[in-house]
Formats: C-alpha cells, sequence, structure tokens
C-alpha cells in the first residue's frame, strides 16, 4: 500500500480518457484492478455530477462499456453535491469568479450551468480536502480575462491540490 494521506476526487476525464486512449478494459484489466483496490479504500472516489455525465444511456444495449463498468463493477463513491457543505463551497466559487477580473461574464455562465461538473468537483475537493485528478492543463495563454475555466485555475486560486492520472498512479503505486 502506498503512503499516502491523499484523498483524490476523479474528474469525468480520468474516466474516460484512459478508457478511450490508454487502458481498454480488454487490453489492461490491471488498471481498472487498480483503480478499483484504491476505491475500495477509499482513496479515489467521485461526485454524483461525474457520474452523470459518464452514464448518460438509459437503454442496456447503448451503454458503452465503461458506463456498464462503473454502474456494475465500481467499488468507490459517487458522493452527492447536495450537502449544504458543498453547495455553500460551490457558492464561494462562483462568488470568486463573479468578483475576480481574471474570469469574465462568459467562463461565469459556462459554470453557472448546474450539470456542470467542474466547480462541483473543486467544492467538493475543499470539503473534504482531497487532490483533484484531472486531464484539464491550466489557462497559460496570458490573456487578461478567462472565458473558459480550467478546473487548475480554480484549484490555484482556492488552494487545492490538482494532478494528473499518472501523478496519481504514481503516489498510489499502480503497477503492471
Amino acid at each position: 500500500m502506498a503512503d499516502t494521506d491523499s484523498l483524490y476526487i476523479i474528474d469525468a476525464n480520468a474516466f474516460i480518457t484512459p478508457y478511450k486512449h490508454y487502458y481498454r478494459f480488454s487490453i489492461a484489466p490491471s488498471f481498472w484492478e487498480q483503480f478499483n483496490d484504491n476505491a475500495e479504500k477509499k482513496l479515489i472516489y467521485s461526485i454524483d455530477k461525474v457520474k452523470e455525465e459518464i452514464c448518460v444511456s438509459k437503454d442496456e444495449e447503448s451503454k458503452d462499456p465503461l458506463q456498464k463498468w462503473i454502474e456494475d463493477e465500481f467499488k468507490g463513491l459517487f458522493i452527492t453535491t447536495k450537502s449544504l457543505e458543498i453547495i455553500s463551497e460551490y457558492q464561494n466559487i462562483m462568488n470568486f469568479m463573479n468578483e475576480s477580473p481574471k474570469y469574465n461574464d462568459k467562463a461565469l455562465k459556462a459554470w453557472s450551468d448546474i450539470k456542470i461538473a467542474d466547480p462541483w468537483i473543486i467544492a467538493t475537493a475543499k470539503v473534504f480536502n482531497s487532490t483533484i485528478v484531472t486531464f484539464e492543463t491550466a489557462n497559460n495563454s496570458g490573456v487578461k480575462e478567462i472565458s473558459k475555466p480550467k478546473i487548475p485555475d480554480l484549484c490555484k486560486d482556492f488552494g487545492i491540490q490538482c494532478k494528473d492520472l499518472f501523478e496519481m498512479m504514481d503516489e498510489l503505486e499502480f503497477r503492471f
């Protein structure tokens, strides 16, 4: 077991990207087993809105293997974003974006959509002192105003750790 005190909250793209590009179930089952082992140890979790982004098909025949795995095999939690603590942190994030000259109205509007998981992941990470795992990268364009907010930017603003999947795998000692 890795010597870590970190909890990792998983963004949708950290489920989808490995499934589509690196670790398909048929060629890398040990990745998904280790992912699940760490989820069962409560080191890896996500939120309800991420599950909703991935698990969109209602019809059994139209579900892709990732949706089936999440619904049937994933041993981790999908924390509800309906708790007062998480809602309060979400409001703090939205207020910060509204007041900050760094984010324009387009950015605020994009993240005001209640279905968008990103601000909720940040809020949940803040409440549970977790590291966010995402493939998003910070806005390094040098523009004065950001119209497409990215998780790493807000993590920096709120003092939250943000890592990519491979950093998490290294810290949790995934081995193939």
